[in-house]
């Protein structure tokens, strides 16, 4: 009858809507809309011309491909890791050491970080940002603390928004599936004389997957922008954000908990020639729910400042420098002093040197100073060599670094576990502030192809990480025996160092001029010292994207498969770890996505209907442990099902 009545449904959509869009196909014009890339470099450059490996996701792309989330797109790049952990919560990583509460990884709108400053993670739902909106995606694989600082180790995930003048009227979309998803998204946005404008707002709403009844997620979003031009050169804009929501996400646990509260912004910027001033606030208000014996309140405040100038010196070198400032502040009663404040500095510069035709030199540099722990200079350079306009090689070098979050250097916190035991089972988390940074180098040669119908990139690399700051692992207290049991870990600096070697392969094919096709390979190998709840390989060892996109009088296909390699985690039995103080291990078995999208436009109306489908063939998997049983420690995975939605969209 379910069947039935879902297929009556998408009839009715089909049969009573005329329809017709812009032609989301555009991604087949990707390198020339996208001509320079702003995220891998301080002056914006060429693809060809970047001394870091970037891939480019535009917004047609994720319309066309039936994205349901911005990690979801991401999949399709080489090299970038993700994880779904729970339903529409996921966790993404660069080039490996993905872990459920990843902070390697510098996430960014607009360059504006969005890291929650509690762990340094993303909440990706809770972004202030509707999938209407967005322009592109710039992913820059590898370290670029040279550029970004801290958080920036494993690479930099850029997402860039639509700008009034691109949008120029609005765009509504509408989703509605299985699992009482429903997703709405719209933007309006334009010129008027001097002044521009933009507001956006945004809804998403959807059950579990295994517990079908349940909520998984629901979030609301609104944003707005309004910028000025004056005739002199000066541009000044506000813009802001925030977003309310309620979800459940993996920490490894008893049980997954939820986060719900809301996250905003509030931004200035100014720009006059090659100066610009760039001032945020990012605030956040998150309760963790299902997770101690009280519900634990954070309020985070992010206060950020930087200035950058761009100029031109003697023999054609082009500079960059700047300097930022941070604040950050954070209350909650789960840490050593209720509220704590840290003040970064930094200060940054790049400089580019065309050589000749050929050859070119990228350097960049930065000098960034914690209040923990100290100075630390992240350098990194490029050579590029172009012996054709079609070839490009480069080779880079460099460092990056992460320093302890607030909650590594400061928590003190206990969670009650239930478990049929006779006596209270506990877990607590005491935070160092003496812990070092973590520092990683890096070496990296790439080659890129762009020819009429084929592009081609390849890139080998190799890592080198030491002072891995652990995820705690967790210990038995004896002395609390037999009055309770209590588990403790003390957050740190490991022991010993962490190596990475691997590389992409990729190519996208333009068959015919409504054809196009896509494969790639990422390969890494991990060894030496890793963080408990990283996978014992430190990532999936392989993993595999093929894709088709076509359109034909008004129809538009999109069907990409995703393969990811099998791993293996510790998980935490809690009778042998009494017994014996050993961990047990989990498999997560080699998975494959098949996803799709199938719409159709009808000229002249701005209307269109389609239906999209996540893991088409319902492949049941986990990607994360889960399921481990009541006595067992594992990392809240959820079994990932299909997800089918029917969607509409207007343009005006």
């Amino acid at each position: 009858m379910k069947r039935s009545k879902w297929m009556m449904f998408l009839f009715l959509i089909f049969s009573t809507v005329s329809i017709r869009a812009a032609d989301i196909f555009d991604f087949f014009e990707t390198e020339a809309k996208v001509s320079n890339v702003v995220t891998a470099s301080r002056i914006p450059l060429s693809v060809q011309q970047t001394p870091a490996t970037v891939y480019v996701i535009t917004g047609e792309e994720i319309a066309a491909m039936g994205a349901q989330t911005l990690w979801d797109a991401l999949r399709t790049v080489p090299g970038v890791d993700v994880m779904t952990t729970r339903t529409f919560y996921g966790e993404v990583s660069i080039r490996g050491l993905n872990k459920y509460l990843n902070n390697r990884t510098l996430v960014q709108v607009d360059g504006r970080t969005v890291l929650n400053g509690l762990f340094d993670t993303v909440y990706w739902e809770g972004i202030p940002v509707t999938m209407s909106e967005i322009d592109r995606m710039e992913v820059v694989l590898g370290p670029a603390s040279a550029l970004y600082g801290a958080n920036a180790v494993n690479g930099v995930i850029n997402i860039i928004t639509k700008t009034p003048d691109q949008i120029r009227g609005g765009d509504i979309d509408y989703r509605v599936g299985e699992y009482h998803t429903h997703l709405v998204s719209g933007v309006v946005g334009n010129r008027h004389k001097n002044w521009t404008y933009k507001a956006s707002v945004g809804f998403r709403q959807t059950n579990q997957f295994e517990k079908t009844d349940v909520k998984a997620s629901d979030v609301r979003k609104i944003g707005g922008y309004l910028g000025y031009d004056y005739e002199s050169g000066l541009k000044l804009s506000i813009s802001g954000g925030i977003a309310d929501h309620s979800t459940q996400f993996a920490t490894g646990g008893s049980s997954p908990p939820v986060i719900e509260g809301n996250t905003s912004f509030l931004r200035v910027d100014a720009h006059v020639q090659s100066t610009q001033l760039r001032a945020f606030w990012n605030r956040g208000r998150p309760r963790v729910g299902d997770f101690s014996p009280n519900e634990i309140i954070f309020s985070p405040d992010i206060y950020d400042v930087q200035l950058e100038h761009a100029f031109q010196s003697f023999g054609g070198l082009r500079w960059v420098v700047g300097a930022s400032f941070r604040r950050s502040v954070m209350e909650s009663d789960v840490y050593v002093q209720s509220h704590i404040a840290q003040n970064d500095w930094a200060g940054f510069g790049e400089g580019i040197w065309l050589v000749n035709d050929k050859w070119s030199m990228v350097v960049s540099g930065r000098l960034d100073r914690n209040p923990n722990t100290g100075w630390v200079f992240s350098p990194k350079g490029s050579l590029i060599f172009l012996p054709h306009q079609q070839h490009v090689f480069r080779l880079s070098a460099g460092t990056s670094f992460r320093n302890p979050t607030l909650t590594e250097s400061y928590i003190d916190i206990i969670q009650k576990i239930d478990l049929p035991f006779p006596i209270d089972v506990r877990l607590r988390a005491i935070g160092n502030a003496q812990t070092d940074p973590e520092k990683l180098h890096m070496y990296e040669l790439a080659y890129t192809a762009l020819f009429e119908k084929v592009n081609f990139k390849a890139t080998g690399f190799h890592y080198h990480l030491n002072k891995m700051i652990s995820t705690p692992d967790f210990r038995l207290v004896e002395e609390a025996f037999p009055k309770e049991i209590l588990l403790q870990a003390d957050f740190g600096n490991l022991q010993g160092s962490t190596s990475v070697w691997g590389g992409e392969l990729g190519a996208e094919v333009l068959f015919s001029q409504s054809v196009k096709g896509f494969v790639n390979y990422a390969y890494q190998h991990i060894t030496g010292t890793l963080d408990a709840v990283m996978p014992i390989e430190g990532g999936p060892r392989h993993k595999v994207n093929l894709g088709v996109q076509t359109k034909q009088k008004g129809w538009s296909f999109v069907a990409w498969a995703h393969w990811v390699d099998q791993t293996h985690y510790y998980t935490v039995d809690i009778q042998r770890l009494i017994d014996s103080l050993n961990v047990d291990t989990f498999q997560v078995s080699a998975f494959w996505l098949l996803n799709g999208r199938l719409s159709y436009d009808i000229s002249q109306t701005g209307l269109s209907v389609g239906i999209e489908g996540f893991n088409l063939l319902n492949h049941k998997h986990y990607q994360i442990p889960g399921g481990g049983g009541e006595d067992v420690l594992d990392a809240n995975g959820e079994i990932l099902s299909r997800r089918m939605n029917a969607t509409v969209s207007y343009q005006f």
